[in-house]
């Protein structure tokens, strides 16, 4: 449990430094877009927010009690509702990554200015990356450590089942930052998918839908006894196949 107060604050201090030394910086943000700004912060301000706030209730739990007797009734509270800015944080890492990227091997002025602000002390040598993957990192560590106290709790007790339930909350928070997460994949994959494909004289297929992915894509030799759209009758044609969990889409590369 000291762990979790302990982690919490140092985790806190560096989303600070991300947040005022990165976020904030006008040198950094006058280098791109604000569509870029965005993508690439995301909601870390509201990150910062909540585990200010979610330390300030396990920090005062610690000053009545320096034994801390629980704090997972403080855990539970705040995974089920006050974490919600997670699940929007992780569902952006798709678009985060690929703007970094972007901007590190496109924008010479970003990339300058970026090592500048990394070589300030307060960084402590750390590149931007190492800050901007910590809520992914702290939000799947949580769930180790209220494992723990789980098996350090005596089954059959009030305080095993305030653990046990704390645990459950804050793995749902977890599942709803993957289902997040995979969702903005697939929709990314789908917008990338759609602007490749190109349907001629054919009317274009509306792709994008959120109960949509793709399962598989590759080349097949497809041997072709009738006419079919796009192939001659009678002809065998290397094709590319889209496979998705409810369509099939047959193409030919240009």
């Amino acid at each position: 449990m000291f762990e979790i107060i302990t982690s919490e604050y140092s985790y806190m201090h560096s989303l600070s430094v991300l947040v005022c030394h990165f976020m904030r910086s006008e040198a950094l943000k006058e280098t791109m877009t604000q569509t870029e700004h965005h993508h690439l912060f995301s909601n870390i301000g509201d990150i910062l927010t909540v585990s200010t706030s979610f330390f300030e209730d396990l920090e005062k739990r610690h000053q009545e009690n320096p034994q801390i007797p629980d704090i997972s009734d403080i855990v539970e509270e705040h995974a089920s509702n006050h974490f919600n800015p997670y699940v929007s944080y992780c569902s952006n890492e798709v678009y985060q990554q690929r703007t970094l990227q972007k901007l590190l091997t496109t924008n010479p002025l970003f990339k300058e200015t970026l090592k500048q602000i990394e070589r300030k002390p307060e960084c402590g040598g750390l590149p931007m990356i190492s800050f901007l993957i910590l809520p992914m990192q702290r939000v799947t560590r949580l769930p180790l450590l209220l494992d723990t106290v789980c098996q350090k709790t005596k089954a059959c007790t009030a305080a095993y089942g305030a653990a046990t339930r704390a645990l459950k909350a804050i793995s749902k928070l977890v599942k709803n930052c993957n289902e997040g997460a995979r969702a903005m994949e697939r929709t990314e994959q789908m917008y990338t998918l759609q602007k490749q494909l190109e349907f001629g004289k054919k009317k274009p297929f509306p792709l994008i839908s959120a109960s949509r992915w793709l399962l598989k894509r590759g080349e097949l030799y497809l041997l072709l006894s009738e006419e079919l759209g796009i192939f001659r009758r009678g002809a065998g044609r290397l094709c590319y196949l889209f496979l998705f969990n409810d369509v099939l889409i047959i193409t030919k590369k240009k």
